[in-house]
């Protein structure tokens, strides 16, 4: 039998007040798997990561989806049940990201992931991801997709996911890669 991390809403998280100190690992967790590593100030620091995680905590906490066992966070995933909804947040902080707006009616759920490296390749992921398109299955969403590199890591993480539509555009000089998957 496949591993099954305990797999928690952050919304149950939030009613049993361990919300601060999970938020603590998730931090932990988003810069040991994030791409940039070095910053000049704590304040830059912080700036990145709210980047990254603030219209999850503040707007979707919903389709927020923390990966235990015992009291360790191993990863958590982040989602967002209308793209088109988060326009105005990724305009300023993410431009690239609406290289696909086009795909949102299809495919209008997108979401991040971590996992802490020492859980990677445990099924802690596929565990995530599951529960997100359960729900997302529930509430008749009809798909999900993510933003990322050709090249990335994690391309191969979100095929075994059934994200096999995928599209390469050029944003500005770079290369965007979407991968989506019908529900």
């Amino acid at each position: 039998m496949a591993y099954q991390p305990e797999i928690k809403s952050w919304e149950l998280i939030e009613e049993t007040n361990q919300s601060k100190i999970v938020e603590e690992q998730i931090w932990d967790i988003f810069f040991l798997c994030s791409f940039r590593k070095n910053f000049a100030s704590e304040e830059e620091k912080k700036e990145f990561y709210d980047k990254w995680t603030k219209y999850y905590f503040s707007y979707s906490s919903s389709l927020f989806y923390v990966a235990f066992e015992k009291e360790k966070v191993l990863g958590y995933l982040m989602a967002c049940e209308n793209s088109h909804l988060a326009r105005d947040y990724y305009q300023t902080t993410n431009p690239s990201y609406l290289a696909f707006e086009d795909k949102f009616d299809h495919y209008p759920c997108h979401f991040h992931i971590n996992c802490h490296p020492s859980s990677q390749g445990k099924g802690v992921g596929k565990a995530l991801v599951q529960a997100l398109f359960d729900r997302l299955k529930e509430k008749q969403v009809k798909g999900v997709h993510i933003v990322t590199s050709r090249n990335a890591e994690n391309v191969k993480f979100y095929q075994r996911a059934g994200m096999t539509d995928t599209e390469s555009r050029m944003w500005k000089d770079y290369e965007v890669f979407f991968m989506g998957k019908k529900l």
